[in-house]
């Protein structure tokens, strides 16, 4: 547990660490279904949270803001109850309210995927036809063997 000094406006009062704790848990096991607010602002109230540093810098490198910033913003989101809405796209991208398709998440699977149904497809195709895949080049002249040896 690292410990965290975030300022807030005088109305988030009664936040403990026990809490924004639980909120960060919820939001790593939401994923994205979870909408973070906009950052309130800095106000005359402070709070010191002990909270595990991993998961406060995760969510930091999420938003694009600093882990004060982004603590602000966390608890802003619960504090309001918008912790519902749709994803919420990263700041300087475009807003995109599509679930990532499996071919994204995974690209490297798909290209393995694809080359193996195109290898499988080949070999049904000349496994049937009875054709030969095409070769290196022009076969090489059958070797000669002799009767002779160095032995005799």
């Amino acid at each position: 547990m690292t410990a965290f000094t975030v300022k807030v406006p005088p109305s988030f009062s009664g936040i403990g660490s026990a809490e924004v704790q639980a909120w960060l848990c919820r939001l790593s096991l939401g994923g994205s279904t979870i909408r973070i607010a906009a950052d309130p602002g800095a106000g005359d109230r402070v709070l010191r949270l002990s909270l595990p540093e991993d998961q406060v810098v995760a969510l930091a490198a999420k938003l694009g803001d600093p882990p004060a910033v982004a603590l602000r913003r966390l608890i802003a989101t619960y504090i309001h109850g918008k912790s519902v809405a749709a994803p919420q796209a990263a700041p300087g991208r475009p807003h995109s309210t599509a679930p990532l398709s499996w071919f994204d998440r995974c690209p490297v699977l798909t290209l393995v995927l694809a080359l193996a149904g195109i290898a499988l497809l080949l070999w049904l195709l000349f496994r049937k036809s009875g054709l030969k895949p095409p070769g290196p080049g022009p076969s090489a002249p059958p070797l000669v063997v002799s009767e002779w040896s160095p032995l005799q």
